[in-house]
């Protein structure tokens, strides 16, 4: 899952591999968000709510807008996933 600034809330919920949450989504206790789904910035989805794979998620409360034919495209701001390897923590 990659998160952005300002940062979502998420708690207690199963959010699906390959996803993404946008700033500003809230996903809520008990939830679940099928594999490579997107959530969008100012998304809210509900207690208990349950999506599919690729599921486009939209609206207060979420709605699914449409459905992905392929995983959800790498944001700009992400890391790619080889860069991992090469991060070091830095003294301050």
């Amino acid at each position: 899952m990659l998160v952005d600034q300002p940062r979502p809330e998420i708690a207690g919920c199963r959010i699906g591999r390959g996803s993404i949450v946008e700033p500003g989504a809230i996903v809520c206790d008990g939830s679940a968000t099928g594999a490579e789904s997107v959530v969008r910035a100012g998304a809210c989805v509900k207690q208990r709510d349950r999506f599919a794979d690729r599921s486009i998620l939209v609206g207060f409360p979420a709605r699914r807008a449409g459905t992905l034919t392929g995983p959800p495209p790498m944001p700009g701001w992400a890391l790619p996933p080889d860069a991992v390897a090469t991060l070091r923590m830095v003294q301050r």
